[in-house]
């Protein structure tokens, strides 16, 4: 099977919501263990990850094992939620750009589901 997990949840509102973006990356990484194809794209509030560095690990982990497809680069812009130049900094691609809100009808075309977190 092939998962796409797009972690919305910004993990700076509260504990859990940071709990939840840690498994959300604990679990992607299972299934690629068990032999499934998985992708993570943090999108919306999830941008906010990488301003987190309680999540650091979890997120040098996933792009180590390559199970990271990128940020959006419209969330990530300047006008909207922020946090490009961390991205950037530490090689996640970011999709779309502060003009271009770019989904994820792609990856499901290509047969992905999707699990939203």
């Amino acid at each position: 099977m092939k998962y796409l997990i797009s972690v919305l949840t910004d993990p700076t509102e509260s504990r859990g919501n940071m709990v939840k973006v840690a498994h959300a990356v604990l679990y992607a990484m299972e299934l690629k263990k068990n032999g499934h194809d998985v992708l993570i794209y943090f999108d919306g509030g999830g941008i906010k990850t990488f301003e987190n560095e309680s999540l650091r690990k979890y997120i040098e982990l996933a792009i180590k094992e390559g199970i990271v497809y990128g940020a959006c680069g419209y969330c990530a812009s300047p006008s909207h939620i922020g946090g490009k130049e961390k991205i950037e900094k530490i090689g996640v691609r970011l999709i779309g750009n502060e003009s271009s809100h770019i989904g994820i009808a792609e990856l499901i075309n290509e047969g992905y589901y999707p699990i939203i977190m």
